[in-house]
């Protein structure tokens, strides 16, 4: 009897030993705003206008509060404590931060080549200078395309592909590159954030920009 006491003890205090070492176990993030990811002092709206600094892109953070007061989480960054908006923090430790994300879109008029398509982007990509130096933080090998009737500005009809183009490291920073087809060559046509939140953001964006285009006077 004493010996199943004593064993029932030790389990016991082995458990609240366990307990203890994996609450003190500490979490860790990455940034991943690419400009640098604003520090603040805490999270009133006094100090949220002036950052006590800028974290690195792809800096490692200590999570010190998880808990999210207004998007803001408690963070440190070498030795200064401060608030960081949660939404600028990896889910992961290395790119890709997140998964790909494939729509399931009703939209598909005309046949196309899908490698010629994925060729005319990656040569986009590498001659504009917005991608020129961070096509590998998007998918490029798979990305996702839809083939459209459009108008261009003079109300001309077009045939128009449309790519979205999915970030690896915030879903904030997705795009939707728009390529008009003619005589088999893919011409640009817009490039366009994508915040993505659901396919029906991307209908209507499609409906908006490439159906009917609304920006043409810009």
């Amino acid at each position: 009897m004493k010996r199943i006491t004593m064993l029932l003890f030790i389990l016991i205090i082995g458990g609240v030993v366990l307990c203890s070492n994996n609450s003190g176990k500490k979490i860790h993030r990455t940034t991943v705003a690419l400009t640098g990811l604003p520090m603040h002092l805490d999270n009133s709206i006094e100090n949220l206008v002036n950052p006590i600094m800028h974290i690195p892109f792809k800096s490692k953070v200590e999570i010190i509060d998880n808990k999210s007061i207004e998007g803001y989480v408690k963070i440190k960054y070498k030795d200064t404590v401060g608030y960081v908006h949660k939404g600028y923090l990896s889910e992961r430790d290395d790119v890709p931060f997140i998964d790909d994300i494939k729509y399931n879109l009703p939209i598909h008029e005309f046949d196309y080549d899908k490698m010629t398509a994925i060729k005319a982007l990656k040569q986009y990509m590498l001659t504009d200078k917005f991608y020129k130096n961070e096509s590998f933080y998007y998918y490029t090998d798979d990305p996702q395309i839809f083939s459209l009737y459009g108008k261009d500005c003079d109300g001309v009809a077009i045939k128009v592909i449309a790519i979205i183009m999915n970030s690896k490291i915030n879903v904030l920073y997705s795009r939707m590159i728009c390529f008009k087809v003619k005589n088999n060559k893919f011409i640009p046509y817009s490039d366009s954030s994508v915040e993505s939140q659901g396919k029906l953001l991307i209908e209507s964006y499609l409906e908006y920009q490439i159906r009917n285009p609304q920006d043409c006077n810009i």
